[in-house]
């Protein structure tokens, strides 16, 4: 659903009973696309993939991840693609359609997704977006208990300057500490988050609209059932400038929202949780 990242710590797919203890991860990981134009690489900490339950379940617990970085979007080229490459996304640990998961004492740090090109000096062209930039992204999973999860310093890719009359500059991208997509029966309790930061905007020069800035979230539910957050602890979250490039014509970016807890379509029981420091 979200693409296949090219560069990443630990990968497992089709695993029955797997359990990754007690491990620092320092991922690193920023690669360039050598193809004008082309989109920025993505990077992961940890990815699984179609993974079933074995006797005790799927288990992360103790482990560390950090500087998970996701390449830039390359510059347009008069001769191959005239805008600018969107950046690579950047995810802590993503887990799809994945049953009975326990995610205990987990630290991901300094997750950074790639900005994006430039539209082409030569020719005009638009900017490329940023990449969004992810703590923790579940999709598709069932039967999880996540507890004592800490994500800190989560930065979303910046969008790029559009070239010339009638190109737009590059939205900044997304930043999510916890994102949960169509998942069932989740049990999270105490997760910490601290930092997490929208990419800006990218500018027009004589073109028709500068770049929104990307929003900033906390906790991000959508389309769950049955979920229960108890003790958690959001601060510091902060959307991306929109870019206020301005020739007279030009319309300027928005700014991007902030929210500790964003919960869409899902039925959710919400406890003794605190949400300080949101400035969209």
């Amino acid at each position: 659903s979200y693409g296949t990242p090219d560069a990443g710590g630990i990968y497992a797919e089709g695993c029955s009973g797997l359990e990754i203890r007690n491990c620092n991860l320092d991922v690193y990981a920023i690669q360039w696309n050598p193809d004008l134009g082309a989109d920025g690489f993505s990077t992961y900490g940890i990815m699984l993939t179609d993974c079933e339950t074995g006797t005790l379940g799927l288990v992360i617990d103790g482990v560390i991840i950090n500087s998970v970085i996701g390449g830039p979007g390359e510059n347009g080229d008069f001769h191959v693609t005239p805008n600018g490459g969107d950046g690579g996304d950047a995810i802590g640990v993503e887990l799809t359609n994945c049953r009975e998961l326990q995610l205990r004492d987990i630290t991901v740090l300094n997750v950074e997704s790639g900005p994006g090109g430039s539209g082409c000096f030569r020719s005009g062209g638009h900017g490329g977006n940023g990449g969004n930039a992810f703590g923790m992204l579940i999709y598709q999973c069932e039967y999880l208990q996540i507890e004592n999860c800490f994500v800190q310093s989560v930065q979303a890719g910046s969008g790029s300057n559009g070239i010339y009359d009638h190109y737009d500059g590059g939205d900044g991208g997304h930043a999510v500490a916890y994102r949960l997509e169509q998942c069932e029966l989740i049990d999270a309790e105490t997760l910490i988050v601290n930092h997490i930061v929208g990419g800006n905007g990218g500018a027009t020069i004589q073109g028709d609209k500068s770049g929104n800035g990307g929003d900033a979230s906390g906790i991000y539910i959508i389309g769950s059932l049955v979920t229960s957050l108890s003790n958690g602890l959001i601060t510091n979250l902060y959307g991306g400038a929109g870019n206020t490039t301005n020739d007279g014509s030009s319309q300027i970016g928005n700014g991007g929202d902030a929210s500790g807890v964003t919960v869409i379509s899902t039925i959710c029981e919400l406890f003794n949780t605190t949400v300080s420091d949101c400035m969209g």
